[in-house]
């Protein structure tokens, strides 16, 4: 076989391969995705936003904190790898209570976000995202 064949070829099988785990990720592996918007208006004084279009974390202070939940279902029937992430400018001031969890078929859980504001931090109003990843879990993931 001459090189430039086998060049052709192995780089056709590279491309083929590339294809197929893609195919495999978003079609077996990853089961669904939910991005959430977040926001936090740095203020003077507390401020209080019920509202569940998104995950509003109404208002604090410097030095303050607030907190919202949300409840993540598994209504599949097969256990759950979840996955948070979370982007933008609010990103930095937000832990989650639990991340990388399995949930069992028909389980529901509750996960808390916590925004807490530095002491010095400028007053304004402060967003970003949450990306939810619902995952088929590995076999490594489904015995530990």
């Amino acid at each position: 076989m001459k090189p430039n064949n086998l060049f052709y070829l192995v780089l056709a099988l590279i491309l083929f391969s590339a294809i197929i785990g893609f195919f495999i990720y978003f079609n077996i592996y990853l089961v669904k995705v939910e991005n959430i918007e977040m926001d936090l208006i740095v203020k003077n004084n507390v401020g209080i936003n019920i509202n569940t279009d998104a995950l509003h974390f109404g208002g604090a202070p410097p030095s303050g904190s607030a907190e919202r939940g949300i409840d993540i279902k598994n209504d599949y029937s097969f256990p759950l790898l979840v996955t948070i992430k979370t982007s933008g400018e609010l990103a930095p001031l937000v832990v989650v209570s639990k991340n990388n969890f399995l949930i069992q078929p028909g389980e529901k859980t509750e996960v808390m976000f916590f925004a807490t504001v530095p002491k010095d931090y400028e007053l304004g109003k402060y967003t970003g995202s949450i990306r939810i990843e619902l995952k088929r879990p590995g076999l490594l993931a489904l015995t530990s």
